[in-house]
């Protein structure tokens, strides 16, 4: 429910702030899956960067972060370049 409000946001700021507090939560629950989905989703390279929230040590224990992280970053890339 927390991800369909703020990804209702109009405002790109408003909804990048938003989504960066709602990946702050996921974080603090432990809740991975759920980042990732974020990540992956993201429109717009602010949204990428305000959710990465991510506590130094969960690279090293969790090397699938990195990935996931790089794979959203590589499409907003291609999705911005696209228009």
């Amino acid at each position: 429910a927390a991800r369909a409000v703020a990804e209702a946001i109009a405002d790109a700021e408003q909804r990048a702030k938003a989504l960066g507090e709602l990946a702050a939560a996921l974080v603090r629950a432990g809740q991975i899956d759920g980042l990732a989905a974020l990540w992956r989703d993201a429109r717009t390279a602010d949204e990428l960067w305000r959710m990465l929230v991510i506590p130094p040590a969960w690279f090293a224990e969790l090397p699938a972060l990195g990935a996931e992280l790089l794979a959203a970053t590589q499409w907003v890339d291609a999705a911005l370049a696209r228009g």
